[in-house]
């Protein structure tokens, strides 16, 4: 190979996009080794201890887009202390004395603090795109830097992120000539949101496609979006726990808890609220006079009658009829003939929904609902809070016949029938998340709906919907009409091994199954035998299976499956399974594509930690918690493989403290590492 010239070498490389094909290729010869290392412009490091910042800038000087993972995937599950680690400091200080040309960052689950951000966003001239997911440490303070900074900023992406305090004033920190942006995702911010700047940033870019908004956007700002931003491929609505415009219900009235403060008394005006106080808002902690004067030409304005229906008295409106000449509809929600004419333009559907949505904001209901009818270009849409009314309100036969991802996990409980309507407009769907709640009826629908479904999520519902649950009958229902599924993620509360093997044999393409029962040990409900035929099918006929979560009654049995079958199978979730040391050793010893391995409460000790401990440098990391392995074992586990840092993380007691080497660990994590043991390590985690 050393014949072919570099810069032959070079263009073929230019080909070669993935990583994997790209380790390959780099181990051809020395020379190929060499192209590699001076052309790779992504790279991604699986955990951030596995090597050092050093290490990987030497080996690919030219990184332009750099993905960093942190605390173990379990910590998703709070199993790992939060101060356990992952900060991406040093990594941020190695890459801005080296690698200027850095564009992207991708962090996962790592501490990320505003020195950090605020380094970032003065290193890299050209910094494009920062993704922070799962992330903790940071604070406004920090992003201000980086709308402040980053010049050619295009994606702004905070997902699932826990930031400190935030007063909203990034947003303002953006350039007025900044133009680039295409992503921004904000939704897990709890601050507080400058609606105006908002609003200017979204206007002034023609670029931008993906658009998540926090909590605090209220429903008037997002009719203004729709309307400056037609273009938006993806929108969010914030996350759960609020009303039906972003906001807590006391600040839609304009009520503190103990009267109204002086930004908010005019809000009550606005609603057509008379000066006196109803008993109904006394419980607000509203006082008699806490109104202020001269109501009557703003309710006029907002398209309210003058005269009130009765059915508004108790909220301290006048007692008297309406505006002659409107549909009744309109008239039993008070409004001028104006604004019934403008509702009426929009289609007899909508008036009946903003009954059930309130008087509070019915103009920016009818305004979003116009806007939203005219977007063109919305293919994913993520609903969160508590509100259901959504689902009706919005206009289902310009939208929903576009979408192809549907984001509905984090909406409360109790909206099934909105979902149903609402889902079967949805035939292009391929991606959705959803909670258990729509139960085996919903799942009927989405079956008959959405036959091009390639990825379904069903989280974990209310636990007092025991009888209102998915079931086995949902799963089998989904196999049947989905037969193009390649993710599954399945919470329920009962299962039998016949539907797994229908599910294996209607749907061959799975690639990742994740399957949990509300009672980790639960049988078969039908037969009450253990679950191992039913997880053996799905790894026998889903031949191209890379990640597996098992749930439910299993044996040593299921492990011997898998072992003989998941030649492919890359990551593996166990809790409380299996009968003894065997059941690991079948995984350790046949699944030689093995990443990663997760038991929990599984009675693996010793034996099974050390039969094949040369497997664990082939593998990313092992992690057991509560099984059976022992101190003792660890130490030998670290003597034997000087290669794999060992981490005993035993809560918030000194493991040094602990009297001998039999006494059981309380979570083990193991993974392989090119620079030994890291120096950060809390007290209550020891590495060996």
């Amino acid at each position: 190979m050393s014949h072919i010239p570099e810069e032959i070498l070079n263009h073929i490389f230019s080909y070669i996009n993935k990583n994997p094909d790209r380790n390959s290729a780099s181990l051809v010869c020395k020379t190929w080794y060499e192209v590699d290392s001076n052309s790779r412009h992504s790279v991604i490091i699986g955990n951030c201890y596995a090597v050092s910042p050093e290490r990987v800038i030497k080996r690919f000087p030219a990184v332009k887009s750099l993905t960093i993972k942190g605390m173990p995937r379990v910590a998703d599950a709070s199993w790992v202390p939060r101060n356990w680690g992952g900060s991406v400091h040093n990594w941020v200080v190695g890459l801005a004395n080296q690698c200027k040309d850095l564009e992207e960052l991708r962090l996962k689950r790592m501490v990320v603090s505003d020195e950090t951000l605020v380094l970032i966003s003065t290193a890299f001239p050209n910094f494009k795109s920062l993704v922070l997911i799962s992330c903790v440490g940071f604070s406004g303070n920090g992003l201000d830097a980086i709308a402040t900074n980053c010049r050619f900023l295009e994606h702004l992406d905070l997902l699932k992120c826990n930031a400190g305090h935030d007063n909203g004033h990034w947003l303002s920190c953006f350039p007025e000539s900044f133009t680039s942006l295409i992503s921004l995702n904000f939704s897990c911010l709890r601050g507080a949101v400058n609606l105006v700047d908002l609003e200017k940033l979204v206007a002034r870019c023609p670029n931008l496609r993906n658009l998540r908004l926090s909590k605090l956007v209220p429903l008037t700002t997002l009719s203004k979006i729709a309307m400056l931003a037609p273009q938006l491929v993806e929108l969010g609505l914030g996350p759960p726990g609020f009303g039906p415009h972003g906001v807590p219900l006391h600040l839609v009235f304009g009520i503190e808890l103990h009267g109204f403060g002086p930004h908010v008394a005019p809000q009550p005006v606005q609603l057509g609220i008379a000066p006196h106080v109803p008993p109904q808002l006394a419980a607000f902690g509203v006082g008699p006079h806490g109104f202020v004067p001269n109501v009557a030409p703003q309710p006029v304005e907002l398209g309210i009658a003058p005269h009130v229906d009765p059915q508004l008295a108790a909220l301290g409106v006048g007692p008297h009829g309406f505006v002659p000449n409107v549909a009744p509809q309109q008239v039993e929600l008070g409004f001028a003939p104006h604004v019934a004419a403008q509702l009426a333009a929009l289609g007899h559907e909508i008036a009946p929904q903003l009954v059930e949505l309130g008087i509070q904001h019915r103009q920016s209901y009818a305004t979003l609902f116009e806007a939203l009818r005219n977007w063109k270009s919305i293919r994913s849409l993520s609903l969160s809070g508590s509100q259901a009314t959504l689902l009706r309100l919005l206009p289902l036969s310009s939208i929903c016949s576009k979408l192809i991802s549907l984001d509905m996990s984090s909406l409360a409980q109790g909206y099934n029938s909105g979902f149903a309507n609402f889902v079967k407009h949805c035939r292009k769907l391929q991606r959705l998340w959803i909670t258990g709640s729509i139960g085996d009826g919903g799942l009927l629908i989405v079956s008959s709906t959405c036959k091009d479904l390639r990825d379904l999520r069903l989280f974990k519902s209310n636990p007092a919907l025991v009888n209102g649950g998915a079931t086995e009958e949902g799963l089998v229902a989904i196999s049947k009409g989905c037969p193009l599924l390649h993710s599954l993620e399945f919470f329920c509360h009962q299962m039998t091994n016949a539907a797994l093997i229908t599910l294996s044999k209607n749907c061959p393409n799975i690639t990742s199954f994740s399957l949990c029962i509300r009672e980790s040990k639960k049988p078969d409900h039908v037969t009450s035998l253990p679950l191992d035929e039913g997880f053996g099918a799905i790894v026998q006929y889903c031949t191209g299976l890379r990640r597996l979560s098992l749930s439910g009654l299993l044996t040593d049995q299921v492990f011997l499956y898998i072992g003989m079958y998941g030649e492919k199978l890359e990551v593996l979730s166990a809790t409380d399974a299996g009968d003894s040391d065997t059941g690991m050793l079948y995984v350790v010893n046949g699944c030689r594509n093995l990443r990663k391995l997760e038991f929990t409460d599984c009675p693996f000790g010793n034996t099974a930690l050390l039969a094949n401990v040369e497997r664990y440098e082939t593998m990313r990391c092992l992690y057991m918690s509560w099984c059976q392995v022992t101190l003792g074992g660890c130490k030998v586990l670290a003597k034997k493989v000087p290669s794999l840092n060992v981490e005993v993380i035993n809560g918030q007691e000194e493991v040094e403290d602990y009297p001998d080497d039999r006494l059981r660990v309380k979570k083990l994590y193991v993974y392989r590492t090119l620079d030994g043991p890291r120096t950060d390590a809390p007290e209550h985690v020891w590495t060996l």
